[in-house]
């Protein structure tokens, strides 16, 4: 697979830059974007709103990475930057739906809407059968099923639009992104500076809708369905 664009110019200990490895959805909740979204609740019971990422998101992304831990935003970007590079910023809000898709989750349970994680999958080009995902939680969010639920909606998107393979690079240090990425079927392929695994993204999937898996993983698969079906 040819690592896309994105991933060349953003490569921090390669190149300079920030390596695109995720970022975090911070988009308030807008009247035009609610009818592509779903509400529902984790586990836990805490009431989440999960919708597409907009480009209309960049200048709240830059705060939310802002508002990581140095060492979460460190796990997830590979550096250990604070401002995220304007060059981070115009990736991960370049969203098209195509050759990147991103999926954010807004915990609702307030006055106002709070974003608590995103996951983003790039691809080279639109034939692409390939992709590289990465996803960020918010620290006080982590453990609780919010990824699980976020890539199961951007896989589904990628399999709608032909995409058989996932690959995610995460550090060696990055214990729980490794736990989730194996426990998806994800197989180690690369041991270097970091860990790619590439997983099968409808086999990813099919684990995803087991027993034991978040319940409104099924609500939101269900959702993006019928968001999908052609309308008139």
């Amino acid at each position: 697979m040819e690592r896309p664009r994105r991933f060349d110019v953003m490569r921090a200990d390669r190149s300079g830059a920030t390596a695109v490895s995720s970022g975090l959805m911070v988009q308030e909740m807008r009247d035009e974007t609610l009818d592509r979204g779903i509400g529902i609740k984790l586990e836990d019971g805490l009431p989440v709103y999960v919708r597409p990422i907009s480009a209309a998101d960049r200048p709240l992304i830059a705060k939310g990475i802002r508002e990581l831990s140095d060492d979460s935003r460190h796990l997830r970007f590979f550096s250990w930057f604070k401002e995220a590079p304007e060059p981070l910023l115009n990736a991960l809000s370049d969203v098209d739906g195509s050759t990147h898709i991103a999926c954010g989750a807004l915990d609702v349970s307030g006055e106002a809407a709070r974003p608590i994680a995103a996951v983003h999958a790039f691809r080279g080009g639109a034939s692409d059968p390939a992709v590289e995902v990465a996803c960020a939680v918010a620290d006080a969010y982590q453990g609780r099923g919010v990824s699980q639920i976020l890539i199961a909606a951007v896989f589904a998107e990628c399999r709608r639009l032909g995409v058989a393979r996932a690959i995610a690079e995460v550090l060696p240090s990055n214990r729980a992104a490794r736990t989730l990425f194996q426990g998806l079927g994800g197989r180690l392929i690369g041991r270097q500076e970091v860990h790619r695994f590439e997983m099968d993204v409808a086999g990813a999937l099919a684990i995803l809708t087991e027993p034991g898996r978040p319940g409104a993983i099924a609500d939101v698969l269900a959702h993006l369905e019928t968001d999908a079906r052609p309308t008139g």
